[in-house]
């Protein structure tokens, strides 16, 4: 499914650790996704962050790169 985004914004959270969502996993659909991005020149729309040594949560870490996320792409205005 994560092919069918592009080239619309999307940024990937995954805990290294995660068992529901292993990073093998996580790779392949960006692996997919990756030359559709790059088709589209659309590169710096799709994003990785892996949170190290993380099981299946969001830490502030990852917390903060969704909130900068949106703001980047949302354009809003946030403390």
């Amino acid at each position: 499914m994560v092919p069918l985004i592009a080239p619309r914004p999307l940024l990937i959270v995954n805990g290294e650790l995660d068992p529901r969502t292993p990073k093998a996993g996580v790779q392949e659909c960006l692996d997919n996704a990756q030359p559709l991005y790059h088709a589209a020149k659309a590169d710096g729309s799709l994003k990785l962050f892996i949170q190290p040594n993380t099981p299946h949560k969001v830490t502030p870490a990852g917390y903060a790169a969704g909130l900068a996320w949106f703001k980047e792409w949302l354009k809003i205005s946030m403390p």
